[in-house]
């Protein structure tokens, strides 16, 4: 699975859990997503991934 259609088929949800979680957090929803973006790119490793 390329990155894009990782990025494409997780969207929905990571929006949705953003929005549901982020008054627990005491965050807003957009910045709770965008965290979970960067982890997620931070994680995110195999073929084709530019190295350090």
């Amino acid at each position: 699975m390329t990155l894009l259609a990782l990025v494409r088929a997780l969207h929905p949800l990571v929006r949705a859990e953003a929005t549901a979680e982020a008054p627990a957090a005491g965050m807003e929803a957009a910045d709770l997503e965008q965290s979970v973006w960067l982890r997620l790119l931070e994680r995110r490793s195999g073929p084709g991934q530019p190295a350090d």
